[in-house]
């Protein structure tokens, strides 16, 4: 974080469909999460 301190920025905003990137990175922990709860078992053990 320290080596950001010295950098200029430049925020800029992006509507919905225009920022596809970020939606779907954003949509990435969902698809992970419902991985990590769904397992299958078979029924001898």
């Amino acid at each position: 974080m320290t080596k950001l301190i010295g950098l200029q920025y430049k925020f800029q905003y992006k509507q919905g469909l225009e920022n596809k990137a970020a939606d779907a990175l954003s949509r990435i922990g969902h698809f992970f999460e419902l991985q990590s709860i769904s397992v299958c078992q078979p029924i001898w053990m």
